[in-house]
């Protein structure tokens, strides 16, 4: 009985394989260095106009580990996180635009064990909201609860608009960053842009709603990250704003505002942003430096500063409120992103950068060689993630890293970082000079030869 149980178990796990192996990769490999590459899980939603979309994992090679054969339709914003006491995947997910978007999670069989429905969204029983699919985060320390952004659209009647050359009976998307518990759905906290934030400072030309019924509402701000720290704070980025915004979490009120027309930061040697992403602290700093994804481009208006997207590090002085750029990563090809982006430190000093719209994702290493290059024509994030904590099945991989190299240790990751010789120099202002190179086994895995 045992052994027709072993084999039976074997038959599910090869034909999982083989229906793995049909799911198209989405992911063209141009550069991998498997002496330097941090030895994770690549994560990312690929969208290529010959229908490849849908979530996928990656080997550090770039080959395909897992990619949903259930989800063939858009999704963004693919991680790993922690839901409740276990591992999950978690990305938002519609079959027709924005309008009917929810958030997906997934065990470490891969088996849908929750729907994020967006409160006043599509589901509800009078929909307001539209959903945005910008954030999908579960903050600790419990672990229950999900951040996301919602569009709320509403007639301007206090006539900012006709001030601002607009339409004066025209209609505003306000960005709602709401918390909910995942289970009920409850709203555990919210938040509006519009409420506390001047329409002033948008990038986004108000006249584009001129003469236009309500259907042409206008994105003033355009809210694409939350975080969340310890003390219940939140920062918010707005890219049509060029700014992010630290939010009192008790209070609503703004403790400080970074980048933009009203900043109450000065921006020295090159660190000033346009139409940015995924703002993040930098572990082990004391909310005193970020990584930021500089788009150079917010899609609207402005012109780009620096000819080219790039990933920033800086460093914030509280006492002096000033913002000095510490690193910046290049892309190989050098181009503005107009929407979407990423950049992350990852657990081994390496960088991996991704590059939105223009479709590459990047790994550095911390002095700025690039030892994985890889184009998806389309991507909005891309993550990375020490392999343990994802013991989910998947395809093997045909280009292993060596032992020894890109070792790892306890956590969600880490390595050893190795010096690479860099041969192109870029200045940025006030004299910064940076470095870049050039442009345990699961279940039956035994059985099929994976340990």
């Amino acid at each position: 009985m045992l052994l027709w149980l072993w084999l039976l178990s074997c038959l599910v796990l090869a034909l999982a394989q083989v229906n793995l192996s049909e799911v198209p990769s989405g992911l063209e490999v141009l550069e991998y260095n498997p002496r330097k590459v941090y030895n994770g899980y690549l994560l990312t939603c690929p969208e290529d106009e010959d229908g490849v979309h849908g979530p996928r994992i990656y080997h550090p090679s770039g080959a395909l580990f897992w990619g949903g054969p259930n989800w063939k339709n858009r999704c963004m914003n693919l991680q790993i996180q922690r839901y409740k006491d276990r591992n999950v995947l978690t990305f938002w997910y519609s079959v027709s635009g924005n309008e009917y978007a929810y958030g997906v999670i997934l065990d470490q069989d891969y088996h849908d064990i929750g729907h994020v429905d967006p409160p006043g969204g599509p589901t509800a029983p009078s929909p307001v909201l539209t959903t945005r699919l910008a954030e999908f985060l579960i903050p600790g320390p419990d672990y229950t609860t999900a951040i996301m952004f919602t569009m709320r659209h509403y007639r301007d009647t206090m006539g900012a608009l006709g001030r601002l050359g607009g339409n004066p009976h025209g209609y505003i998307y306000d960005p709602l960053m709401q918390e909910v518990d995942i289970a009920s759905g409850r709203v555990v906290y919210r938040w509006s842009a519009a409420e506390h934030l001047s329409l002033e400072d948008s990038y986004n030309d108000a006249a584009q709603t001129k003469g236009t019924w309500q259907w042409n509402t206008w994105d003033f701000s355009h809210g694409n990250s939350v975080m969340k720290d310890e003390a219940g704070d939140y920062v918010l980025s707005y890219r049509f704003l060029h700014q992010i915004v630290k939010v009192n979490g008790k209070t609503g009120n703004v403790i400080w505002k970074l980048g933009g027309k009203s900043s109450d930061f000065a921006f020295n040697n090159g660190s000033t942003f346009i139409g940015q992403h995924d703002p993040r602290w930098v572990e082990g700093t004391d909310q005193t430096e970020m990584t930021i994804f500089d788009n150079d481009s917010d899609g609207v208006r402005s012109v780009p500063r620096w000819g080219t997207a790039r990933g920033i590090h800086v460093r914030l002085d509280y006492a002096a409120m000033t913002v000095t750029l510490l690193r910046e990563f290049l892309p190989r090809v050098r181009q503005p992103a107009d929407i979407e982006g990423s950049m992350r430190i990852l657990p081994n000093g390496n960088v991996l950068v991704c590059y939105g719209s223009t479709g590459y994702i990047t790994e550095y290493t911390a002095e700025g060689e690039i030892v994985f290059d890889a184009y998806a024509k389309h991507v909005y994030r891309a993550f990375k993630y020490e392999q343990s904590v994802w013991p989910g099945e998947g395809l093997p991989d045909p280009d292993p890293i060596p032992p020894q190299a890109g070792s790892s240790s306890e956590g969600w990751g880490s390595g050893d970082t190795v010096l690479g010789a860099a041969d192109e120099t870029v200045k940025v202002d006030d004299g910064v000079t940076m470095y870049f190179s050039p442009i345990s086994c699961w279940g039956f895995r035994w059985a099929l030869g994976r340990c």
